[in-house]
């Protein structure tokens, strides 16, 4: 047998959708979800902060965080 750790594993599927339904001067207009695979739980967001919050329910720590430069 062998007893190496088994991997923790996250899955997360990301849709982004932009509306060009909209004047050209709202192009930017945009919405997003975001699906945790394994739990099936899932939320629509517009700003990318509340989905790496929604990520950051799932993750380890401070996995998210951005890379500090020395």
């Amino acid at each position: 047998m062998c007893n190496e750790p088994v991997p923790r594993i996250n899955s997360f599927v990301i849709r982004f959708v932009m509306d060009e339904s909209l004047p050209t001067s709202e192009a930017e207009t945009w919405r997003g979800a975001i699906k945790h695979v394994q739990s099936e739980k899932e939320m629509t967001f517009t700003n990318w902060s509340d989905a790496v919050i929604f990520m950051g329910e799932f993750l380890p720590g401070n996995v998210l965080e951005e890379p500090k430069h020395t």
